[in-house]
């Protein structure tokens, strides 16, 4: 069965999974070193989730791009994993010990690398659907209520304001579908600038065209 990702939304807070974890802990007191453990566990478990969803989903033949972007977050998600699974990151981090330092480097790039990646995937538009079910992941997952609360909070502001599809997300479909019928740039603005105008000029397609021109890029960087 092939499922479409159009409908999916990535949390604002997964690709900045390896941001939360490397940030160094200077209080070391017992209750938040017990504290921490559960904390680490838990967003590492929500890493390895979304890594097992987008590995598992068949994509439709149509979006080709979202799919070689999936596969590139992917990577970046199996390695982050490893590192944060590896050689007792989060005691080491904790402690300060400077060996942990060219690891929590490198987990902080790929979190940067996959909110790169998940930006031209996902629309930062979230229903209050999304929201509960984001919640009800987190506490599933051993987050504390009001833990839980906060991230869902700041997920809902950070998408206030962004109910129109993302002109990224615009710029991958605008993308596959030149590769796929080799539409034009005017023909493609028709079909998917959202700019408001009730017509789409020239302005409209170079500005579309800039974009693609721009994902384009982050395809040959990171696929």
């Amino acid at each position: 069965m092939l499922v479409s990702p159009t409908e999916t939304k990535a949390p604002g807070f997964v690709a900045r999974g390896g941001r939360n974890v490397v940030k160094q802990r200077q209080n070391t007191t017992s209750s938040l070193a017990i504290d921490s453990r559960k904390v680490f566990k838990s967003e590492l478990e929500m890493l390895s989730w979304w890594c097992a969803e987008l590995e598992a989903t068949t994509y439709d033949p149509n979006r080709a791009v979202f799919a070689r972007l999936a596969t590139a977050a992917v990577k970046r998600l199996k390695r982050m994993i490893q590192i944060l699974e590896s050689g007792n990151f989060l005691e080491r981090q904790r402690d300060l010990d400077p060996s942990v330092l060219p690891e929590a480097k490198e987990a902080a790039e790929l979190g940067d690398e996959l909110n790169e990646i998940f930006s031209w995937m996902f629309d930062r538009s979230l229903s209050d659907q999304d929201l509960d079910q984001h919640g009800k992941f987190l506490l599933d997952r051993g987050f504390s209520f009001t833990r839980a609360a906060s991230i869902v909070m700041g997920v809902k502001k950070r998408a206030a304001g962004h109910r129109q599809p993302s002109k990224r997300t615009l710029a991958t479909r605008a993308l596959e579908r030149k590769q796929l019928t080799g539409r034009s740039w005017q023909g493609l603005a028709n079909d998917l600038c959202n700019c408001g105008a009730r017509r789409h000029g020239k302005a409209c397609s170079d500005r579309l065209r800039s974009q693609v021109r721009e994902l384009e890029a982050v395809i040959k960087k990171f696929c």
